[in-house]
């Protein structure tokens, strides 16, 4: 199986899934037991393509599994993930090695989370990185994650970016 079929596979079969859920749960409606678990089964099958090729859904999953209880909110922004798969293609370019670097580029926002807690995201690249069509760098490791620490600005939460970055890239 392919990473392409497995993708559709996984949009379309889960699609039908969830499309046949009825009622929808509102906004501030808990679900239930059997739609949670239907949610948890989806939510796995959607970790394992982040952690392979696809870091695009990465921060959406992030949301919604750090969110509990979780809603029919919840809910709907599983669905729009789901609906939106498209399999992703990641390749590598031929590097030159004797002129190589570890680049690493970070993002942190404070409270973009449902919940109102801070998100980070950490993209590794391996290579000649440069701006535009000339690039020729790999993706080594990509992270989407909860800030553990407490951050009260946009600086701190942006810092501990950095320092996480830089944990990744000095590893």
């Amino acid at each position: 199986v392919t990473q392409e079929q497995y993708c559709n596979y996984v949009r379309d079969s889960m699609m039908e899934q969830l499309s046949s859920v009825k009622p929808v749960p509102q906004n501030k409606e808990e679900v239930d037991d059997k739609l949670r678990s239907l949610m948890r089964t989806v939510i796995g099958k959607l970790n394992w393509l982040a952690t392979q090729t696809m870091p695009q859904i990465s921060f959406g999953l992030l949301d919604i599994t750090t969110t509990t209880p979780w809603t029919g909110q919840q809910f709907k922004d599983l669905r729009k993930i789901v609906k939106n798969l498209s399999p992703s293609r990641i390749t590598f370019s031929p590097i030159n090695h004797s002129n190589c670097n570890i680049s690493v580029f970070t993002d942190a926002s404070l409270g973009n989370l449902h919940d109102k807690k801070t998100g980070e995201g950490i993209i590794l690249f391996w290579g000649n990185p440069e701006i535009g069509n000339n690039s020729h760098a790999n993706l080594l490791a990509y992270s989407s994650n909860k800030v553990k620490r407490v951050v009260s600005s946009v600086y701190a939460a942006e810092l501990n970016g950095v320092n996480d970055g830089l944990g990744y890239a000095i590893l």
